[in-house]
């Protein structure tokens, strides 16, 4: 069960009570930290967060943990909403466990995106990121039992670059193109602590490392779109097509037992032609739509598997509706089809329904509920989340959010592996 203990709840208090002193003192200054000409304005960043959680590794022993965090950073602007618009940000997160000090660690983020609007028909995006991270919550999709990791947590950095062009033909027709690689490298492999024996002297799989049963995704992508909206419809009409190439390759193995490598190296590449269709269902606006509906060829083929080849069908559905001014609520179905580093691609049907209030001008609470059922070969997941989220933005410069969440994972071919995570969050943003 998820408990709060009293130390934590006097650090929540503590960011609650400055908050208000802060909120009373409206000392912030209008301008950003450094401002150098007429174009380039650089700020300070900041979060600092609380994380509790009663399943740290995802698995079915639960271990609770509770996190600090403190991420400064860096965000510069260049000629904003000018034709030539840069942004870049720079950001260091500290993690902290309490009574686990050998799960702290530092994650860096790095961005940087040059939007190019001469005002004629053509734009271009130009995006580059970079993001670190320690986890194992993603890892079940994938079709990985996160009792393999072991009492250790995944730490991976992800890449993902991309260049978008869009040319508008006429008021009502555009097409576009976008290219996209990314990839990740997992990062730091330490020894796998088991839960059943801890003592690294006497465990054998205490010889071996998380990342060894892993594999690590390269994904070039490109997506040619064309869009239509007829006159006087609320409604604007798509036609896409993908062309995506998957690159699995074995993760950093190493093992003091000289055990052997088994993981294979994959390759898949996917096809994928859709219609969609996106806008408002009615002239006052209050209710929105954004869907498709498309078909999925994949090929796969590896060094010791012959070819494989599929077709499935893949689907987005969600509706949006505005109650009232402050209330607004949407429902969410979705058939999705992904490589897994199995060489079986993995399909997934989503449901979903979030629902938020603007209770106030300056917060919001939102909640929201989905099911996820995935289908990886002969291994069927199904996965329940809920959420609720409080957010109160204090001025410009700071605001605060509070976030509860419930993961709920089955396995119904195997019970004895399904877990279940509770989370909660208070996090405090600032930006100057």
């Amino acid at each position: 069960m998820l408990t709060l203990r009293p130390k934590f709840l006097l650090a929540a208090a503590f960011l609650t009570t400055t908050a208000a002193q802060l909120s009373a003192a409206s000392f912030f200054p209008t301008s950003p930290l450094i401002q150098i000409g007429q174009d380039t304005d650089i700020f300070f960043t900041a979060n600092a967060a609380l994380n509790i959680t009663d399943n740290l590794y995802s698995s079915t022993t639960k271990t609770s943990a509770t996190s600090y965090t403190v991420t400064p950073g860096f965000a510069l602007e260049y000629a904003k909403d000018s034709p030539l618009y840069a942004t870049a940000s720079i950001s260091r997160s500290l993690v902290r466990y309490a009574g686990i000090s050998r799960l702290n660690n530092s994650q860096d983020v790095l961005d940087g995106a040059v939007f190019i609007d001469l005002g004629g028909p053509l734009k271009f995006t130009l995006h580059s990121n970079y993001r670190e991270s320690a986890r194992n919550d993603n890892l079940t999709s994938l079709g990985i039992d996160g009792n393999a990791i072991g009492e250790t947590l995944v730490r991976q950095g992800d890449y993902q670059h991309s260049l978008k062009l869009d040319y508008r033909l006429t008021e009502k027709i555009s097409i576009g193109a976008t290219f996209t690689n990314s990839y990740n490298r997992y990062l730091n492999p330490v020894t796998i602590v088991d839960p059943a024996d801890k003592n690294p002297i006497f465990a054998d799989r205490n010889r071996i490392y998380n990342t060894n049963s892993l594999n690590e995704l390269n994904t070039k992508n490109i997506v040619l779109t064309a869009t239509y909206n007829p006159p006087g419809d609320l409604i604007t009409y798509g036609l896409n097509y993908s062309h995506a190439l998957n690159d699995f390759s074995p993760a950093p193995y190493l093992s003091t037992n000289n055990d052997p490598h088994t993981q294979d190296i994959y390759k898949s590449t996917q096809d994928n032609l859709s219609f969609t269709a996106s806008g408002s269902l009615t002239r006052s606006g209050k209710l929105g739509l954004s869907g498709s509906l498309g078909a999925v060829s994949s090929t796969t083929f590896s060094r010791v598997a012959a070819e494989s080849k599929s077709t499935d069908l893949s689907y987005s559905l969600s509706l949006k509706h505005q109650l009232t001014e402050s209330l607004n609520h949407s429902i969410d179905f979705g058939r999705y089809v992904s490589p897994t580093p199995s060489g079986i691609n993995s399909k997934t049907t989503t449901y979903g329904y979030s629902i938020s209030c603007a209770a106030a001008e300056k917060a919001t609470f939102s909640f929201n509920v989905s099911r996820a059922d995935t289908t990886v070969g002969e291994t069927k997941i199904v996965s329940l989340n809920y959420g609720a989220m409080a957010t109160y933005q204090m001025n410009q410069h700071l605001n605060f959010t509070a976030n509860l969440s419930l993961a709920d994972t089955k396995f119904p071919a195997n019970s004895a592996t399904n877990f279940q995570a509770k989370g909660f969050i208070l996090s405090a943003d600032f930006r100057y």
